[in-house]
């Protein structure tokens, strides 16, 4: 993401402290829908409780909490003007009274907004997170000269050009070709954002007469691009300097809803924003949803990606949808929706990989198998493509051992020890199928101990190895293996299985049915009717683990 390191605000207020019966009542009935996930009903039941109760600040907060989660925005720009003129100047206010200056192109108010900090207020964070962009696009809303010297600010907080990547766009809009078709060829193309602004720069760039370095950029960002990244929407020009500070927004809010641990309030405001600012940009769309995700709002997000112009190149937001279907079990819609995304099977191998995962969530053997085969039409032998034709030739066997058809699978594994024959994960996958399936024990009990070689410190392995001891009858050299295992992943339930198992072969019946325990927790419905079987009646052939 972009590398900001910020003390960031808390959005959410605590439990408005209400006066009359009337907002009680209305307090309790927003309360219940907020919970329920119903920000439409529980944005209408505060609206009344701040009828009943003008001066709760609180209640105001909370408006403007659930106005950003419905979309909203007369709502939240009223929320934030009343938090604002009482003394509230947050900054969540702040980026809504922003947002609704630049759409409005009341380019002073919004500098004045972006400049006004309370000193009162901490540290000031509009300054280090969006301050020196906007006012930049400001300058260039407003014709100044130097529009970029703002930029300059982003120095201290790392080393990431997507500032500079911004500026560029800067200086094409405020006329100065030569010097943005020159930055297009110096700056580095070095993480996500980077490559966001800079697509943009070329869709601009094209749009600008400039189409020549425009395809000149768009060759390094092919070059550039990780096979596992993310398939993004299409990337549109940059017409003005509303739609450069809604891509400001979109590219922020899309990095922290994307980072693990990133502040799931402040994405939704910056993605509400840059849609607000920008609703027809599939990229903010596509960011929004992120956020939306990332809140746990997985209706609204559904909502936002399936709004929007229902022509031109949906494929992304479609397929996003697709994912986010399946994640929740709506397998016929999720593969509708992805189907909808390729047509005919794309020759983009990274739409095929997610494309193909939900499939195979759906339990659509034929579709998935089509392709992993498409997929692996792209990887020759021989060359840096087998670690990925393993994979998916691993995969595929996967498919068909899940139907049944182990006869059909062993030679798609054979053929991903072939392509990675060092591999201990291919070896380990190879290895304990075949020991699951009692074929050739000796070649698969050799290749389980070649993956433990190259990898004694993987649990996964491990117990693959311990397990393969105990049930080729050597049960005292596999006792400690799958107890090293347990150590390693002590929540792992085929792992604390095993180890149950091997410890009531050896006679520890105390100890078999501690691990019989832990692994219950957190078993699969088979595995867990199995294991209570054992806890019953011990260890037999008939629940011996597979």
């Amino acid at each position: 993401m972009v590398t900001v390191s910020l003390m960031l605000p808390v959005l959410a207020m605590a439990a408005p402290r209400v006066t009359s019966d009337e907002a009680i009542r209305a307090a309790a009935k927003a309360r219940l829908a907020e919970e329920s996930g119903d920000a439409a009903a529980a944005l209408s039941a505060l609206i009344a409780a701040a009828s009943a109760d003008p001066a709760n600040a609180a209640v105001r907060s909370r408006i403007l909490e659930q106005a950003l989660i419905a979309g909203d925005q007369p709502r939240a720009v009223e929320a934030a003007q009343q938090l604002w003129q009482s003394g509230q100047q947050r900054f969540d206010a702040r980026v809504i009274l922003i947002t609704d200056t630049v759409r409005r192109g009341d380019w002073a108010a919004a500098r004045a907004f972006v400049r006004g900090t309370d000193p009162k207020s901490g540290p000031d964070i509009t300054e280090r997170l969006i301050g020196p962009a906007l006012l930049s696009w400001i300058d260039v809303a407003m014709r100044e000269r130097d529009p970029t010297r703002h930029l300059a600010r982003f120095g201290r907080v790392g080393e990431d050009p997507t500032p500079l990547w911004i500026g560029a766009t800067m200086q094409l809009l405020a006329g100065q070709k030569a010097e943005a078709v020159a930055e297009a060829q110096r700056l580095p193309i070095i993480n996500r954002p980077s490559r966001l602004v800079a697509a943009r720069l070329a869709a601009t760039l094209d749009q600008r007469g400039e189409s020549a370095a425009a395809q000149a950029l768009r060759a390094r960002l092919v070059e550039g691009v990780n096979f596992f990244g993310a398939t993004d929407p299409p990337l549109m020009a940059v017409n003005d300097a509303r739609q450069g500070v809604a891509q400001w927004f979109g590219l922020l809010g899309d990095s922290f809803a994307r980072t693990p641990g990133g502040n799931a309030e402040l994405a939704l405001l910056l993605t509400r924003a840059a849609q607000w600012l920008d609703p027809a940009d599939p990229f903010g769309r596509a960011a929004l949803a992120e956020a939306l995700v990332k809140m746990e709002r997985f209706d609204a997000a559904l909502r936002v990606l399936g709004d929007g112009p229902q022509h031109g190149d949906r494929r992304a937001l479609d397929l996003r949808r697709g994912e986010l279907l399946a994640a929740r079990g709506d397998f016929a819609q999720a593969l509708a929706a992805a189907q909808s995304s390729s047509g005919e099977l794309p020759d983009d191998q990274r739409w095929l990989i997610r494309f193909a995962e939900i499939a195979r969530r759906a339990e659509n053997p034929v579709l998935a198998e089509k392709i992993y085969d498409r997929l692996l039409a792209f990887t020759t032998i021989g060359t840096g493509d087998a670690k990925l034709r393993a994979a998916l030739l691993v995969t595929k066997a996967e498919i068909r051992m899940g139907q049944g058809r182990w006869v059909d699978a062993r030679p798609l594994l054979e053929a991903a020890v072939a392509a990675m024959p060092d591999d201990p994960e291919t070896l380990n996958f190879a290895g304990y199928s075949a020991l699951e399936r009692r074929d050739n024990v000796p070649l698969a009990l050799a290749r389980v101990e070649e993956a433990w070689r190259c990898d004694t410190a993987n649990p996964a392995i491990t117990d693959s190895l311990g397990w393969a001891y105990v049930i080729t009858g050597d049960v005292a050299r596999g006792l400690p293996l799958l107890e090293s295992a347990a150590r390693g992943e002590p929540a792992n339930a085929v792992i604390n299985e095993h180890l149950g198992d091997a410890y009531w072969k050896s006679g520890r019946h105390i100890e078999a049915r501690y691990a019989w325990r832990a692994a219950a927790l957190t078993a699969e419905p088979d595995m867990a009717a199995r294991i209570s079987t054992k806890l019953s009646d011990g260890l037999t052939p008939a629940t011996l683990a597979p």
